[in-house]
């Protein structure tokens, strides 16, 4: 049955901000000559409009619609016995249900969607579930991703996307972050990023760069932070990535503000960062600036 083509959205972002950017191409048919297509049938007309619909809810981060139509669009792809289609929608509902901060259910829609990849043959698909679930049991109570990476790692080598290996050992560098293990993490955030620069991944490489930059924030490295949160906020800009720009000007600043250094500076790059987060409904994160702010007497505007 000739079906139309989804991407997986392969995610990448801070831990401890929890931003994800999902990543979609549109549908793609094939014409073989100049006469009108006939019209599929009406239930692949429905499974086809549901992904296109739930993709779209997705792109304006409208969440709660996002996650019905995406377990519609499962649940039309499974009546035409469409697994592929089907674990894809799985994937993406899982995604949304993370936004939503319901993680067990997206945990349990990531391993369908990883059960029925690993069914269909198709591995590139399967590691990015397990990335997925990587990211899903590292912000839970209920799981822990140690096992996980236990068994993944021996396997990374069956991985030919540099990007995904990239994304397993970003993965990897923010749980032993988490964990204190910081000379550890520093070595496999290098390894992150040279992966996604062997991949040529833009937007990988910038992000493993401000992970580096937290890191050395968190440890006392205040003029190297500076210098590696300006570079990841440049690879940002370039790449037109609000939530990267937010993140890397918070950063800045707050690294400015340790540094006791140029304080009108840090102070209009967090004002920014707090606005942008609101603008873009991360309204935890826009919290956390503007207590910063407040605690060192200036009032968020």
């Amino acid at each position: 049955m000739a079906n139309s083509n989804f991407v997986i959205g392969v995610s990448f972002g801070f831990r401890h901000s929890g931003f994800v950017i999902l990543l979609f191409l549109p549908f793609l048919f094939a014409c073989r000559s100049a006469k009108p297509k006939p019209e599929p049938p009406i239930a692949v007309a429905h499974a086809q409009r549901s992904m296109a619909q739930a993709q779209g809810l997705s792109e304006q981060q409208n969440w709660p619609a996002a996650v019905a139509e995406w377990r519609k669009a499962a649940d039309d792809a499974s009546l035409l016995n469409d697994r592929t289609n089907e674990a894809i929608a799985l994937h993406n509902l899982a995604r949304a249900q993370r936004q939503l901060r319901d993680f067990e259910g997206a945990i349990t829609n990531g391993l369908a969607a990883a059960a029925a990849n690993e069914k269909l043959g198709r591995k590139e698909e399967w590691w990015r579930n397990q990335i997925l679930l990587l990211q899903l049991e590292a912000v839970t109570t209920n799981h822990s991703p140690e096992r996980r990476f236990e068994e993944l790692q021996p396997r990374l080598q069956e991985v030919s996307n540099r990007s995904l290996r990239g994304a397993f050992w970003n993965e990897l560098a923010l749980w032993q972050q988490k964990h204190g293990e910081n000379e550890p993490a520093a070595e496999t955030f290098a390894r992150a990023q040279s992966e996604y620069e062997a991949a040529k991944d833009s937007a990988g490489v910038a992000t493993a760069i401000a992970n580096r930059a937290k890191l050395m924030e968190e440890r006392g490295q205040l003029e190297l932070a500076l210098r590696v949160w300006a570079d990841a906020l440049t690879r940002f800009e370039q790449l037109a990535d609000p939530y990267g720009i937010a993140h890397s000007l918070a950063g800045h600043g707050r690294t400015l503000l340790a540094a006791k250094k140029d304080l009108p500076t840090a102070e209009d790059e967090l004002r920014r960062a707090a606005r942008n987060f609101r603008n873009l409904k991360m309204e935890s994160e826009a919290r956390k600036v503007e207590e910063l702010l407040a605690r060192h007497g200036e009032a968020p505007h």
